[in-house]
């Protein structure tokens, strides 16, 4: 699978890190599009749900309460986004500070392999999350 293997060679993670990041990314990017949107994705990464399945609760709240206000749903800053998503990547034996620089390759990743509709909403929660 070419993004997990462009996350373990360029942000030396293991394999089950990378996927359970990316499932972990996927629950929210999924909240944030259109069904159609998801479904393109779905085409690039047939396993995304088995890795979205496979991401680990988080204090019994679960990776969307874990990820809950991420794009300001619930009161709160970026950064404490990036703190809960620390939590989730910590549990995966990921370093916090991996956790931007793990978002943006993904981001950046779907970007470059989704057509324009899905890739234009993409473009959206790259900025939103990443800026």
């Amino acid at each position: 699978m070419e993004l997990i293997d462009r996350l373990t060679s360029e942000l030396k993670v293991n394999a089950r890190q990378a996927e359970g990041g990316v499932g972990a990314l996927m629950h929210v990017v999924k909240e944030q599009c259109a069904a159609e949107t998801f479904d393109a994705i779905r085409n690039l990464l047939p396993a995304v749900d088995d890795w979205m399945r496979a991401s680990p609760e988080q204090g019994g709240t679960g990776v969307i309460g874990l990820l809950d206000g991420i794009f300001g749903q619930v009161p709160g800053s970026r950064l404490d986004a990036f703190a809960r998503l620390g939590g989730h990547f910590q549990s995966l034996g990921m370093s916090p500070a991996i956790v931007k620089p793990f978002c943006e390759q993904v981001l950046a990743w779907l970007q470059a392999h989704l057509e324009d509709g899905p890739r234009n909403q993409i473009t959206t929660i790259h900025e939103k999350f990443m800026n």
